[in-house]
């Protein structure tokens, strides 16, 4: 068990040539591409994410498709969608 590891939904995981990213929500609601390090490791539908995220950061997961570094987008839940295994199992 990693205490700083992370959850993701699946479909928040983008990949490309340069390996495993997501889009993190910045200051003033702008995506943020951000290549990150994944395990094999799922968890009720979420991809275990070693590093490049922090605990409490949002993450895209609707419309990766038509997201772009740099654009503005529309919050539709305030929850962060990185949390620990911990937080998530319950206990």
């Amino acid at each position: 068990e990693n205490p700083e590891a992370l959850l993701v939904p699946l479909k928040a995981v983008g990949t490309d040539q340069a390996g495993s990213y997501v889009f993190v929500i910045g200051p003033e609601h702008i995506a943020e591409q951000r290549y990150v390090q994944t395990s094999l490791q799922q968890y009720e539908g979420r991809l275990l994410v070693e590093k490049g995220l922090k605990k409490g950061e949002q993450v895209v997961v609707q419309g990766m498709q038509r997201i772009r570094p740099g654009m503005k987008v529309e919050l539709k839940s305030p929850a962060p969608a990185a949390v620990s295994p911990k937080a998530s199992s319950g206990g």
